[in-house]
Parts: C-alpha cells; sequence; structure tokens
C-alpha cells in the first residue's frame, strides 16, 4: 500500500483514534504511525478512555467511530468541544451506516468529514495529512524572547510612611523607584533621572505640588513624562479643574485602593510607551537630517531644534521655551513666523541670515498650536546657479557676432555670381540654421537675464491696448496660414504694472506658438477676463493640443512635446520657459488647458493696477514681488 509521507515538519502533531474494536483502532493507528516521525498517534477504545489520554494535552485530530458503547462519536466530539485541555483542530467520524440526519448533525459539530465503512486507511492517512498541512500553516510563528521594559517612577511627597507604603506598590509589580522628598528635590531629580511617570504629591516644602506640574509642563525637555496627582484632601472640582488645566494626566486621592492605583499606572504607561516610540522616530530624524527644524509653540517659543538648527545660532540666542530675539538679523524669518499664524496659512519663502547665507524656509502650522519651520541651505546653490546664468550670458553674447556674420556672408553668396538649384538649396539652410541659432542665442540670453535678477521699470499698461497691438501684428501671418486670429474685447480700461516690452514679449510667444500648432481654417482666439483684483488673459486655439503626458513638463526649459502632428514643427523648447519667467515675474501665474486633437487654452492671470499706486516703479527681480502672494493659486 502507498502510504502519504510528510518529509518534514515544523511540529508535533497528536492523533486521537477512537473505535471500540481494537482491531480496527490498532490498524488504522499503525497506518498513520506511517505518516512521519512528527505524528504521535493516541489509540482508545472508548469516549471515557479518549476523554482521559487526552486529559492533559490536546489532540490535533479525530478520528472517532460512530456507534461505541456507553458514549457516540458525536457525544464524544460535543464533549471534546469544552474540554479544558483544549478542542482537535479537526474531527472525523466513521459509520457503518449512512443513518438519515447523522451528516447534518456532524456538520453542526465542525466535523469536517463523515466516512462510511469499509474505510480505507490510504484514503484517510490523506485526507489527515492534509489536515496536518492545515495545522502547520495555521500556526503562528515562534516569537522571540523580548526584554520586559522596566519603567523608572518618581515617588514625590514629603511623608515617609507614604514613600514606604508606595515604594512597596512599585517593588511588587516590578517597577523601579526614585524618591523625592520635596517640590525643588522633585524638579531636579525629574530633570536628571527622566522618569517614565512622576506620583505628585500636592503639599510638599518648598514648592507645592501644582507649582512643580506648571515647571514641568513649561520645560520642552521633560514636559512628556506623564503627572499622577496624590493628594490626602477631596478635592473640589475647582481645584481639580486647575490641576487638569495645568496638564496632570490623573488624580488619585487617599486614602487610595491599591489595585485602582497601579491600574492607573499602567494605563499611563503604556500611553508614554506607546508615544516614546513616536518620538524617538521624530527624534531621529531630526538628528540626522541636514536640513535645520525648528518648531515653535503657539506663543511663537522656540520649543524644539535639531543639531543642524542649533548650527546656525550662536551661543545663547536660541534657547529653548523662549522666542527669537528680534535685533539679531533674523527679521525674514520672523516675518514668515508672522504670516504662519494666519489661520490655516503654510509659507515658503526664502530667507537671509545675518551672515548672508540663503535659506529656502517652509513653515507648517501645527494642528496643536504652533508651527514647524524648515530650513534648506542653499547658498551654494544659487553661487552655482548664478555663476552659470553668467556664463550662459556671456557665451550667448559671444555667439551672436559669428552667427550674424554668417547670416551676412551667406546673403552675399548669392551676389558672388549665378547659382544653380542646389546651391541656392544650400543657402538656404544655412540662412534657416542660422536663424534659429540666432533665435535661441536671444532666448538664452533672456533667461539668462531673467535669472540674474536685472532691475526693471514697471508702469501701469493698458492691457486692452496691449493685446490689440499683438492681434495687429501676427495678423497677416495668420492669414497667410488661413488661419483667423481675432480679439473679444469684452472688458474695458484694465491696467496691469509691468515693462511693456517683456509682456509683449510673453503674448508674442504665446500667439506665436498658437499660429505655429494650429492647422490651416483653425481659429485662434484671444480674450480678457476681470477678476478680483486680476485680470485673466486667454489665448486659445482648436489646433493640434497637447497631450496630458506632456503637459506637466511644457513650461521646463528645452522641453519640447513630441507627435506626428508638430514633429516637423522647428522649435527650441525655451518659449514657454520665458513666458512662465515673465508672468511671474511680474507678479502673476499661468496655466494650460489642453487636449489633444481639440485644441489649447494658455491663460495668464496679472494684478490689476491699484488706485493710489505711483505710475512707475522699480522691480528688483531678485525678490518676490507683492502681487504673488505665496500659496495662492487661480482657479476658474
Amino acid at each position: 500500500m502507498n502510504q502519504t509521507k510528510l518529509s518534514h515538519r515544523s511540529s508535533r502533531v497528536r492523533i486521537l483514534v477512537v473505535d471500540d474494536h481494537a482491531g480496527t483502532a490498532t490498524t488504522l493507528a499503525r497506518a498513520l504511525a506511517q505518516l512521519g516521525p512528527g505524528v504521535e498517534v493516541i489509540p482508545a477504545t472508548s469516549g471515557e478512555e479518549a476523554l482521559e489520554r487526552v486529559k492533559h494535552a490536546a489532540a490535533d485530530i479525530l478520528i472517532t467511530d460512530m456507534i461505541m458503547s456507553e458514549m457516540t462519536g458525536l457525544e464524544l466530539i460535543e464533549k471534546l468541544q469544552n474540554h479544558p485541555s483544549g478542542r482537535p483542530a479537526f474531527c472525523f467520524l466513521i459509520t457503518a451506516y449512512d443513518v438519515p440526519g447523522l451528516k447534518a448533525s456532524a456538520h453542526r459539530l465542525n466535523v469536517k468529514e463523515v466516512f462510511t465503512k469499509p474505510v480505507n486507511p490510504e484514503r484517510i492517512c490523506q485526507i489527515v495529512a492534509q489536515a496536518m498541512e492545515k495545522i502547520d500553516q495555521a500556526k503562528p510563528a515562534p516569537k522571540e524572547t523580548v526584554l520586559k521594559k522596566v519603567f523608572t517612577i518618581l515617588i514625590a511627597d514629603d511623608k515617609p510612611d507614604n514613600l514606604l507604603l508606595l515604594a512597596r506598590y512599585l517593588e511588587s509589580e516590578g517597577y523601579k523607584y526614585i524618591e523625592a522628598r520635596d517640590g525643588l528635590e522633585t524638579l531636579e531629580k525629574v530633570r536628571s533621572t527622566m522618569p517614565d511617570l512622576v506620583l505628585l504629591d500636592i503639599n510638599m516644602p518648598h514648592k507645592d505640588g501644582f507649582a512643580v506640574l506648571e515647571e514641568i509642563r513649561a520645560d520642552p525637555a521633560i514636559q512628556h513624562i506623564p503627572v499622577i496627582i496624590l493628594t490626602a484632601a477631596r478635592l473640589d472640582s475647582i481645584e481639580v479643574q486647575f490641576g487638569l488645566n495645568l496638564g496632570a494626566d490623573d488624580y488619585i486621592t487617599k486614602p487610595f485602593d491599591r489595585r485602582e492605583l497601579l491600574a492607573r499606572i499602567r494605563t499611563k504607561l503604556r500611553t508614554k510607551d506607546s508615544e516614546d516610540v513616536t518620538r524617538q522616530c521624530l527624534a531621529a530624524v531630526l538628528q540626522s537630517t541636514a536640513d535645520a527644524i525648528l518648531v515653535f509653540d503657539a506663543q511663537a517659543r522656540l520649543s524644539r531644534i535639531n543639531p543642524a538648527g542649533q548650527k546656525l545660532f550662536t551661543a545663547g540666542e536660541a534657547k529653548l521655551g523662549q522666542p527669537l530675539p528680534s535685533d539679531a538679523g533674523y527679521d525674514s524669518l520672523l516675518q514668515l513666523l508672522d504670516r504662519t499664524r494666519l489661520p490655516n496659512a503654510s509659507f515658503s519663502g526664502e530667507v537671509v541670515w545675518p551672515n548672508k547665507r540663503l535659506f529656502s524656509a517652509s513653515a507648517t502650522p501645527l494642528q496643536e498650536g504652533g508651527l514647524v519651520v524648515a530650513l534648506h541651505d542653499e547658498t551654494l546653490f544659487k553661487d552655482v546657479e548664478r555663476i552659470k546664468n553668467e556664463f550662459i550670458a556671456t557665451a550667448s553674447r559671444n555667439l551672436r557676432n559669428p552667427i550674424t556674420s554668417i547670416k551676412g556672408f551667406n546673403r552675399l553668396i548669392k551676389l558672388a555670381g549665378p547659382l544653380n538649384e542646389q546651391q541656392l538649396n544650400f543657402i538656404q539652410r544655412i540662412q534657416n540654421t542660422a536663424e534659429n541659432m540666432w533665435w535661441l542665442v536671444e532666448n538664452m540670453l533672456d533667461l539668462a537675464k531673467m535669472d540674474l535678477a536685472v532691475r526693471y521699470t514697471h508702469e501701469a499698461i493698458d492691457i486692452n491696448l496691449l493685446i490689440s497691438e499683438m492681434v495687429d501684428e501676427f495678423q497677416a501671418s495668420a492669414e497667410t496660414s488661413g488661419q483667423i486670429l481675432t480679439f473679444e474685447k469684452t472688458e474695458t480700461s484694465l491696467e496691469v504694472r509691468g515693462e511693456a516690452l517683456r509682456l509683449r514679449q510673453a503674448l508674442r510667444n504665446l500667439v506665436s506658438n498658437a499660429i505655429k500648432y494650429t492647422p490651416i481654417e483653425g481659429t485662434i482666439i484671444l480674450s480678457l477676463e476681470k477678476q478680483t483684483g486680476e485680470v485673466w488673459i486667454h489665448i486659445q486655439d482648436n489646433g493640434y493640443g497637447i497631450s496630458p503626458a506632456d503637459l506637466p513638463f511644457i513650461f521646463d526649459r528645452f522641453y519640447r512635446a513630441q507627435n506626428e502632428d508638430t514633429r516637423d514643427i522647428e522649435g527650441n523648447g525655451l518659449g514657454l520657459a520665458i513666458v512662465k519667467s515673465i508672468v511671474e515675474q511680474h507678479g502673476g501665474q499661468i496655466r494650460v488647458q489642453s487636449e489633444r486633437g481639440k485644441g489649447s487654452c494658455f491663460t495668464i492671470a496679472l494684478p490689476l493696477v491699484k488706485a493710489g499706486l505711483s505710475p512707475v516703479e522699480t522691480v528688483d527681480l531678485s525678490k518676490p514681488h507683492p502681487g504673488l502672494i505665496p500659496g495662492q493659486g487661480f482657479t476658474g
């Protein structure tokens, strides 16, 4: 007979075989023993004997006959369901007769299968082997031994009898304890030993419990330690409320019940243990990050600072529990803190340090009050960026002359003598390439000027007039391409503050793109829309459109969307980057909505001129424009 064998078992399985025919039980037990060394087969010839055999250790699998003297198989299964040693995981029933209703009764008792005699031992072995595999899968992996944490509790009480009683209680629970007999000693030991919990009496010499509690909660280094107040007097509700408002975690009145006291201690220690894990993870992050992290409370007092943050301040300037000094050169950081105190306001910007280092700062409010400030040092990056921009500007200016010479000499070749068709084609290619190079250099120079923070003079500009001029400028080009270019005037007398030359360049790039990326008989529409404090300029076309995959990147420098319709259209990928820079330097924003095959709509939002402002102002592009509010966007 072929036996099913298990090559490896993670634990021993006990199989109880019960049949009042000793020969049947022995035969079946012998067959099951062949399943492997991890099997212990326990034979029994009656229900009572079976219960005795598993009195101290439960069976994992039960195989029992149905009809037996004194106790039926179903009665045995029912008794084992509530047996002190535990119930079997799998029960199998064997019967000589298929009695009506037997399988239903067996099912109610969670019997896995009912076999009718004669029973094939090999079939039984297969079923048992499957059950053993399921038992193995259900058993949890062995747990590693974890050392129990020993908590330390500070007992603050001026009565020796109370100290002795509390010490005995804590020792019986496996806690370590520290004793303090007055308020000053309590504060000194809390700071030096950092206990896991404080049992604090109210009436103590030098400082009472309320004064001690107030100082604990005011010190960021120890304010997280739970405090249970112990008092011999029955406090009224006002005193209890006063203590809780100071930061007490619980109250217990003397004489206290030992079990109640220990239960409250366990509850507070469980909570603190969980909070300690979170606090340690946060501390590890703060310790390792290279960025300076500063945490302020609701009164703008510094409550936490990481090592990178401490290095930014000279000795004594950044004190926990104190606000930053207002006369030490941290004005830009303090202004950021003031803005963040507005409801639900998150701000980011640049902060200049007293030593002229430049930081990218982000401030985020905390739900419980206060805020977190992260400072990332960008001094080196800004220096490298400045050097790069100066190099690009210098290189671009030096490229102008040779490109101009190429264009000039290329024109002169035509005058040198008659040229055949192929030579004329070559000359035209040279001319086109030189033109493209010239525009690339011009665009790079424009971007370099913007990055180098060139100062521009902003004046009031009639945006209606500016757009009308753009339409007139490109009307001939649109007609040549068989397109319709229109300006829908829906608003009058709209003025923005800016440099007309730069805004004209931004609009020129957008209109030029709309003409290039719109097929013959297409339509380009320019329109204005007045919103609260700003004007929206829409440039809409029904051209090829932009795919969703390209949309997030179209304002990146040198990025060009690639598709079959636009592959042959020339461009250098700088036009939209220039538009975005110009718009943002005018305190505005730009967005785009587009769908492939249906067209695109670019929208520029610019702040309107406010009444009473000077008609002319000089703007330093190295600083954010006042019209651009951090964290705000435009919708619609």
